[in-house]
């Protein structure tokens, strides 16, 4: 019975962290550029960004599990999302377009294996 239920917490737990941390980043980042001076223009385009990459994001990530696997492709999009994510602390200014626009991309990436990955479990 444990040995069913360790890799499901395992999952449950990633979940989790994955989904505060995209949470909090979703709030803090337009109060951050509203402290930042940016113009209500470029906090939409940024939000847009967000939106623009979870789309494409959802139209890539079947084709990429395909390929490569559930365990590679997941690690592969938690990874990159934390770096780009990361990189926002490093830039402040309208790049944050393209780096919204990757989070987004590859969250939805890990989002769909997350969802997916439950049924194979």
């Amino acid at each position: 019975m444990a040995r069913q239920i360790v890799p499901v917490l395992a999952l449950l737990f990633s979940t989790a962290f994955l989904l505060a941390g995209n949470g909090l980043h979703g709030l803090l980042l337009p109060l951050r550029n509203t402290a930042e001076g940016f113009s209500t223009a470029e906090l939409g385009l940024i939000g847009n960004g967000w939106a623009t990459g979870f789309i494409l994001g959802c139209l890539t990530a079947p084709v990429v599990v395909r390929r490569v696997g559930d365990i590679r492709a997941f690690t592969c999009s938690a990874a990159c999302a934390a770096s780009i994510i990361l990189l926002n602390g490093l830039f402040v200014a309208p790049v944050w377009i393209l780096l919204r626009a990757g989070s987004g991309f590859f969250l939805a990436g890990a989002f769909m294996i997350i969802e997916s990955w439950g049924y194979a479990v």
